[in-house]
């Protein structure tokens, strides 16, 4: 289930200020479908990040700026009854925490838990609140590999053959 709403004024989705809203991913377990649903809905453009396949991540974006990502899931770390749900980014900055260890420290004297998380990569990590709400803490200035970045010639690849 989701809301939609159109703001009276112009207004920025995401902020990297720390405790602020970064980001929302779509895990579905059907990505293609999401990807064209969201498509014909709201015109977003999609990307493929890494292989599309482990994982099967895409990032929307329209007018040339990345809205939101979906993220494909599996039975590799989600149950099979998992409904298809938004997971909401919250960033944090890398230096004051919290972070994964510091949550951690804390987590089980005030009922929170560590989600464990093979997505992403760019410095995220899922957690619940008390009263069960999921979430994830997202280091805004970690970056996710596009697949792009890793074609031959890029400088991010060693590529023996381009020398």
């Amino acid at each position: 289930m989701i809301g939609f709403w159109q703001p009276a004024t112009p207004w920025a989705f995401r902020t990297a200020t720390p405790g602020g809203l970064f980001w929302a991913e779509l895990n579905a377990w059907h990505g293609a479908l999401a990807d064209r649903i969201f498509a014909n809905l709201f015109g977003y453009r999609q990307e493929q990040i890494r292989d599309g396949v482990d994982p099967d991540y895409t990032t929307w974006s329209r007018g040339g700026q990345m809205m939101l990502d979906r993220l494909q899931m599996n039975e590799d770390w989600a149950a099979p009854e998992t409904r298809a749900h938004w997971m909401l980014h919250f960033a944090v900055d890398p230096q004051t925490g919290p972070t994964r260890r510091s949550i951690g420290c804390w987590s089980w004297a005030a009922g929170w838990t560590l989600i464990p998380t093979t997505a992403g990569g760019a410095g995220s990590g899922g957690v619940a609140e008390p009263c069960g709400a999921r979430f994830a803490l997202i280091d805004p200035t970690a970056r996710i590999v596009s697949a792009s970045d890793l074609a031959a010639g890029s400088a991010r690849v060693d590529d023996p053959y381009d020398d």
